[in-house]
């Protein structure tokens, strides 16, 4: 019962810095795919543009 009652915070703070660092590295794989997508949405819209004669929307 002793070496639970010492082993357990640890393990508990571990557990949850798994989790924090799991969903950080989610949040980051998903803003970068955004970010790709985006930058290829521009880079191929450019030229349809350009053919058109329209001018990009200044927000």
């Amino acid at each position: 019962m002793e070496y639970i009652s010492v082993l357990l915070p640890s393990a508990a703070v571990g557990t949850i810095f798994y989790f924090a660092m799991r969903a950080i590295f989610g949040a980051d794989r998903a803003e970068r795919a955004a970010q790709a997508a985006a930058e290829n949405e521009m880079t191929h819209s450019a030229p349809a543009q350009a053919a058109t004669g329209q001018l990009p929307a200044k927000n």
